[in-house]
């Protein structure tokens, strides 16, 4: 059922009804829909279009839900999906959905600050992996093109979190800032961050 609601244009209708669904059924749901989402489903290609084509109903339900009490990790979850598949990365290069973020992890309950701050390190440093291991496609170069015409916004979005008077925001931003230092310093678009007072 979950397959064929994927391939029709159902899909968001019925991601915008999931605080309708007991906790359970919503991460039964999240797992079915990350595996819909592998290489190997048939429903891959289809439900990538899909998500494409109503990306800004789905990034405006994940927004939406993050600060609900119950529904923090299912929005976060639906987040972070998107990294998992390539053709979704360009989805997260958006200062605005960082920004976003950014201000979640400053949230008071611990559950939104820490979730939140899970997928604003994942958006930011989603290319890590590619780097790391030394694979250069097209999705590290658009990643690349994203850090460098949009540097400012960037750093300043980091800066922000990093001299918070939040404790978790600048322990995190601390630890994302070291792990840029640490594992990608000869990258020249990330020199421009460990260089910047």
């Amino acid at each position: 059922m979950l397959q064929e609601t994927g391939e029709s244009s159902n899909l968001m209708e019925f991601i915008s009804n999931l605080h309708t669904l007991p906790f359970e059924q919503r991460k039964e749901f999240l797992r079915l829909f990350a595996q819909l989402l592998t290489p190997e489903a048939v429903s891959a290609g289809p439900l990538v279009a899909l998500i494409v084509k109503h990306k800004d109903v789905y990034m405006k339900y994940v927004f939406e839900n993050y600060t609900i009490k119950h529904m923090t990790y299912c929005a976060g979850t639906l987040l972070r999906i998107l990294v998992g598949k390539k053709e979704l990365h360009s989805l997260l290069l958006s200062v605005e959905y960082l920004r976003m973020l950014a201000e979640l992890v400053v949230d008071a309950r611990f559950d939104v600050a820490s979730d939140s701050m899970e997928s604003f390190v994942v958006g930011f440093l989603f290319y890590l992996q590619s780097i790391l291991t030394h694979k250069e496609d097209e999705n590290d170069a658009t990643a690349m093109q994203f850090i460098r015409e949009n540097y400012a916004a960037l750093n300043e979005i980091l800066l922000r979190l990093i001299q918070n008077e939040n404790y978790f925001a600048r322990k995190e931003s601390l630890k994302l800032l070291n792990a840029l230092a640490r594992e990608i310093c000869l990258r020249d678009s990330t020199k421009l961050f460990i260089s910047s007072p």
